[in-house]
């Protein structure tokens, strides 16, 4: 009987834990550190300047693709090919700008419901994909900038930190599900924001947050790379 129990028990699946590092304990400590490092108001990372850039010659739009969006996405440490900027913003932007249009501005990623191929975000993922030198993470990013608080960017760091598989957005959706792991990234957020020495966006989203506290965590394990404080200037969001 033992033995049966033993192999039932372990052929039950285990459920991953999508959490980033830093708040798989039970201390915040960690992911606040890491957040207020990134907004730093001395010596921010580059890629801060990712939620709050819009030039004076091209005015913010919550319905299209515009050349701002594109400079943004620069400063995640990549860069939308000539020829597809080409198509997205003067070429075909109905097509993008259509689905981006289906999409309430801010509708939330666990209110929006599990994404599924009917939906709008799915639907312009796949469209942003198809474009040639677009991959999941300049897609990612690109969508970020416009909805951020329904998509997640899902670059190689931010994926290999997780251990997601290798596209969809779905594994997250259980994790944002959970009131308890919102209420502590809210947390996160508000230690940060009552620092003196952080500049952190009045409106940044729950995805956000997350997204940078994974990414500064994965960077900071990567037997590659030195601490990292020592690199604000180098933002290094990889593509794919």
């Amino acid at each position: 009987m033992s033995r049966l129990l033993s192999w039932v028990i372990g052929s039950v699946p285990t459920m991953t834990d999508f959490r980033p590092p830093s708040l798989q304990v039970d201390s915040n400590d960690q992911a606040v550190a890491q957040l207020a490092i990134y907004y730093s108001s001395s010596q921010p990372y580059v890629g801060a300047r990712f939620d709050t850039w819009s030039s004076r010659h091209c005015s913010e739009s919550s319905t299209e693709f515009t050349a701002d969006d594109l400079v943004a996405v620069s400063f995640l440490s990549v860069n939308v090919p000539p020829l597809a900027a080409k198509r997205l913003l003067t070429d075909d932007p109905s097509t993008f700008n259509n689905l981006l249009a289906e999409i309430p501005p801010h509708l939330s990623f666990w209110e929006a419901g599990e994404p599924s191929e009917k939906s709008p975000q799915w639907k312009l993922e796949k469209e942003l994909m198809a474009i040639s030198g677009v991959g999941l993470a300049i897609a990612s990013k690109l969508m970020a900038r416009k909805r951020p608080y329904l998509v997640p960017i899902l670059d190689s760091v931010v994926r290999s930190t997780l251990g997601l598989p290798q596209r969809k957005w779905a594994s997250l959706y259980g994790l944002f599900s959970d009131v308890e792991f919102r209420n502590r990234l809210e947390t996160v957020r508000a230690e940060v924001h009552q620092r003196d020495d952080v500049m952190l966006p009045d409106d940044l989203s729950l995805l956000r947050t997350f997204d940078v506290v994974t990414w500064m965590d994965g960077k900071a394990m990567s037997a590659s790379d030195p601490v990292y404080e020592g690199w604000p200037q180098d933002p290094a969001r990889d593509e794919d």
